[in-house]
């Protein structure tokens, strides 16, 4: 499931739900981060992994380049998420409004207006918040710094099924490369 876990789902809720000021903090620190570039690791359900470069550029852009599958890659690029197989030579799209991608392409991001926050949790040094959209299309699970509510990663939850990314050598608010987010020359 090469989709960088931005797909729908049906997200179990975690037991509590945060406190305001909570989740004020976060939306006040996600909504600091206008890019985002980072190597990423991802889990799929099928107990495969995949890994490679995500790129961020609020609030229109984003892509996950893969390097394991070597050629994948996933394009946010005028309301529309491109995947690309390179095995299949095969490009197929999906609408940001229908995919979790919508949390981190709003112009504003906003934790109370449009989504649900239906639970929260709290480790050593992370946060995990639970979210929803109104019309039950998009689920995701953030995990956060603790301190500073960076985003560390992310799992989108389908049914039972949970595609997990997580987030490192992560550079926010650096420029990036118009370049990255061009379509491939030949694309649909």
């Amino acid at each position: 499931m090469l989709l960088g876990g931005l797909l729908l789902g049906a997200l179990p809720a975690l037991a509590t739900l945060p406190p305001a000021p909570l989740v004020a903090a976060v939306e006040k620190a996600l909504n600091g981060i206008l890019t985002l570039e980072a190597d990423f690791q991802q889990n799929n359900p099928d107990g495969t992994d995949a890994q490679g470069h995500f790129y961020m550029h609020r609030p229109q852009n984003l892509k996950f380049a893969y390097t394991r599958p070597k050629g994948h890659f996933i394009l946010a690029k005028d309301g529309w998420l491109m995947l690309y197989d390179p095995d299949l030579k095969d490009y197929s799209y999906v609408e940001v409004d229908f995919s979790p991608a919508k949390f981190f392409l709003q112009k504003t991001i906003s934790l109370t207006k449009g989504v649900v926050v239906t639970g929260y949790k709290t480790q050593t040094e992370t946060v995990t918040l639970d979210l929803m959209d109104q019309e039950r299309t998009a689920m995701v699970r953030l995990l956060l710094d603790k301190k500073s509510y960076l985003l560390l990663g992310w799992t989108v939850i389908n049914g039972s099924q949970e595609t997990v990314v997580k987030l490192q050598n992560i550079k926010t608010n650096q420029p990036i490369n118009k370049a990255v987010f061009q379509k491939p020359k030949g694309s649909p």
